[in-house]
């Protein structure tokens, strides 16, 4: 800072100089007018010159003139730009924000309605469900119920429908003829097989048509007997003359003295529609698995797989099913 007098230029000393505190210019206090005791009572440390006075905004980079000069106006306009968008952004971010979020909170207010319309509808719905789920419980019980009552009823009618069969043989393969004697034709085999039966024993025999028409074979022929210790002599005899007899030689229409090409003859137990199903089962199973025997023995299915296994009687389906 220059020691001279902002006013008239010279050289001012310690005892008679005034600073201003604003503009930090160096004055004799008699040159701005302070008389020697007004100096002595001035507060120096706080002193203010006219100008400075006069324009109170001015800086203390030197006099008003000075001043002026030395402002730097950009960094003023930039200040003021700045101050401005302080003000003016969180105005344009929030009317920004508005735009954006204005669909969405459109489309959350339907979603909003959406819900509670679902909710209010479940709220109907959800009584309505209840019920219809404890009744569907309490069909499926007494469905299950009638399920095993109609099992229980299935089984005791195939029961009683084989136990009338019980005295019944039934004989597959003889040829039809118009003039036929059914009765003398069962003696007839009962002899050739050597079983002793007379016209007594044979309470009463028929043919049955076959449930498929377009089968072309002889109709089966049904005779019940006495006593079901007929039938099983009758079987045994069968039996036993075919284990005798080569392959061409077992029990057929050419032994039985029929005419024609020798057709096999089967003589069998009466079956059930349900045990005749499970018989038929059974042989097809058995061709499957390499089974060796299959027979009936008193309405009942049994299987063996060789000489050396256990048989196993064939009750349902389901045995069939878990043979392996």
């Amino acid at each position: 800072m220059s020691n001279t007098c902002s006013e008239c230029e010279r050289p001012v000393k310690p005892a008679e100089k005034l600073i201003c505190t604003r503009c930090d210019s160096l004055f004799h206090f008699l040159c701005v007018n302070v008389t020697a005791a007004v100096y002595k009572k001035t507060n120096k440390t706080n002193w203010t010159c006219e100008n400075c006075t006069k324009q109170p905004n001015h800086d203390r980079t030197g006099t008003p003139k000075k001043a002026f000069e030395n402002t730097d106006f950009s960094a003023m306009i930039r200040n003021e730009v700045r101050e401005a968008l302080r003000a003016e952004l969180p105005i344009i971010l929030r009317q920004h924000l508005e735009a954006e979020l204005t669909p969405i909170k459109e489309e959350l207010k339907k979603l909003q309605d959406s819900v509670s319309f679902m909710s209010n509808q479940y709220d109907d719905i959800h009584p309505t469900m209840t019920t219809l789920n404890n009744d569907i419980k309490t069909l499926n019980s007494e469905r299950n119920e009638l399920l095993s009552t109609i099992t229980g009823l299935t089984d005791r009618l195939n029961q009683i429908e084989q136990h009338m069969r019980d005295c019944n043989v039934e004989i597959q393969g003889i040829p039809e003829d118009k003039n036929e004697n059914l009765v003398n034709t069962i003696q007839h085999i009962a002899e050739v097989v050597s079983c002793s039966m007379s016209d007594v024993d044979i309470l009463h025999c028929t043919r049955v048509a076959s449930q498929n028409k377009e089968n072309k074979k002889p109709r089966t022929i049904i005779a019940k007997l006495r006593s079901t210790r007929c039938r099983d002599e009758l079987l045994s005899a069968v039996g036993r003359f075919n284990k005798t007899k080569a392959r061409d030689q077992k029990l057929n229409s050419s032994v039985l003295g029929i005419g024609g090409p020798a057709v096999p003859i089967y003589v069998s137990e009466h079956l059930s529609p349900v045990n005749k199903t499970l018989h038929w089962a059974a042989r097809k199973k058995a061709t499957e698995l390499s089974y060796k025997y299959v027979w009936v023995r008193n309405g009942s299915v049994f299987m063996r797989k060789d000489d050396n296994s256990r048989y196993i009687i064939v009750k349902t389906q389901q045995t069939l099913d878990s043979l392996q």
